[in-house]
């Protein structure tokens, strides 16, 4: 089995979800799971409606959301669902689209069987509109086309890491952020030499809103100071066109 597997904020982030489902499905994936959150407790039958597809499956937390959470909800779900070495994760964040230059992500999977491979890193390329603005997602043009330009803000003004690591097997388990393995896995994780193109589309209209929340509560983890640089660039003026490519 070939699976996504994400963690979606349902407060921030719904806008993503057929967009990546769509992305994911072109790459010729098995198999869905989408880890919906809440800070408060939703209409789990709505969502499961809306999202009804063979190959999707849902599963709901709630209450804080920061990087221990996710991880330790991700970690928890592999465990339930008994993801092993016959099986193959696409660790992307909901506002992720990895891509590789020679294919679907099922056939860099095959590749990677066939050399004895079970981790593919990637590199984080953000995606934004034309001219900088920080446009709401539209629901049926794809987001390659509302954010056509690549910039590094990441690297540039956020310094934050751009490592990704977008496939790994199903016995090989990464970290929250999913820039690196687990340190007990390092040993034994083995390495395709393509690194993967993950188009970053989180500079939407939510994000100034949603990095506001993580300055605020996100104290104890250091990514909170990647939100607040953002933010103080943006209240001296600051256009992210400045960090296309």
């Amino acid at each position: 089995m070939i699976a996504t597997l994400t963690m979606c904020s349902l407060d921030f982030d719904e806008d993503y979800i057929p967009h990546y489902l769509n992305h994911y499905n072109e790459q010729e994936i098995d198999k869905h799971i989408l880890m919906l959150h809440s800070k408060k407790a939703v209409d789990e039958d709505y969502f499961r409606d809306k999202y009804s597809a063979d190959n999707v499956n849902l599963f709901f937390t709630y209450g804080e959301w920061n990087s221990v959470v996710m991880q330790n909800e991700k970690h928890s779900l592999l465990k339930k669902l008994d993801i092993g070495i016959d099986d193959w994760i696409i660790n992307s964040d909901i506002d992720e689209h990895a891509e590789s230059k020679h294919g679907s992500l099922r056939s860099k999977i095959s590749e990677m069987t066939g050399n004895g491979e079970n981790c593919c890193v990637g590199r984080m390329v953000d995606r934004i509109t034309e001219n900088g603005s920080f446009s709401k997602i539209l629901p049926d043009i794809p987001l390659s086309e509302q954010f056509p330009l690549s910039a590094n803000i990441g690297r540039r003004l956020l310094r934050c890491q751009t490592r990704k690591l977008p496939i790994s097997r199903g016995d090989i388990t990464t970290l929250g952020g999913n820039h690196h393995v687990i340190p007990d896995h390092e040993k034994k994780a083995v390495y395709n030499d393509e690194v993967l193109t993950v188009n970053h589309y989180k500079w939407t209209a939510r994000t100034k809103e949603k990095l506001e929340e993580r300055v605020r509560t996100h104290k104890a983890f250091y990514h909170w100071r990647e939100s607040a640089r953002f933010l103080d660039y943006l209240d001296k003026g600051g256009n992210i066109n400045k960090f296309k490519q």
